[in-house]
């Protein structure tokens, strides 16, 4: 019983640990402004798909493009691409790679506003199949445990004496008892005199 609610337990930490998705606010209080290093900011972090970014600032202050190598470094957005501005922008992180991106005004974007990040692919849950068999068959638990077999006693009789009239069988147990002693002859009983030869 034991085993199988830590195994369930267990499960159940392993498939939290790969479902689980952070969110991060990127430059944290200070939010998507000037006068911070986002290079800083991102190092250390793990990003990974499912991950999501969050721009904040405030709204009609500033914007967010997604930007490639040749952008991010000329803090030019593609002509095509459409800002992000409500001031709350998430961007989900869906592919694994580098992610470029920048303000909306060149001028903050030279100023560092920038951010790039490498996006690792999610990791894969381990399927049963590689599971340790001890986890996925846990070993039934027996209460109360089953006491190790003992071997059981040879039969012994004991011969009859003047205390009793007929051979006593001591039958065979699991518990290793001493074999009885008695103290009087064990063979043949206390000998009795003739009629012609007196007493003792």
């Amino acid at each position: 019983m034991a085993s199988t609610i830590f195994f369930i337990f267990l499960t159940v930490a392993i498939l939290a640990v790969y479902a689980t998705a952070t969110d991060y606010i990127v430059g944290d209080e200070y939010g998507w402004t000037t006068n911070v290093d986002y290079q800083a900011w991102a190092k250390g972090k793990q990003f990974v798909v499912g991950d999501k970014l969050i721009f904040k600032y405030p709204a009609g202050t500033n914007s967010v493009y997604k930007v490639g190598g040749n952008g991010f470094k000329q803090c030019i957005p593609p002509a095509q691409s459409t800002p992000l501005t409500t001031g709350n922008d998430v961007i989900e992180l869906g592919t694994p790679g580098r992610k470029w991106y920048i303000s909306g005004s060149g001028q903050y974007c030279k100023l560092g506003q920038k951010l790039v990040i490498t996006v690792s692919p999610k990791p894969q849950a381990p399927s049963p199949a590689t599971w340790p068999r001890k986890l996925l068959f846990p070993a039934p638990i027996s209460w109360p445990p089953i006491p190790a077999q003992v071997p059981a006693w040879p039969i012994h009789v004991l011969p009859p004496s003047p205390f009793w009239p007929s051979p006593i069988v001591i039958p065979p147990s699991p518990l290793q008892l001493p074999i009885p002693h008695f103290p009087f002859p064990p063979f043949g009983g206390v000998p009795v005199p003739a009629p012609d030869q007196g007493g003792y």
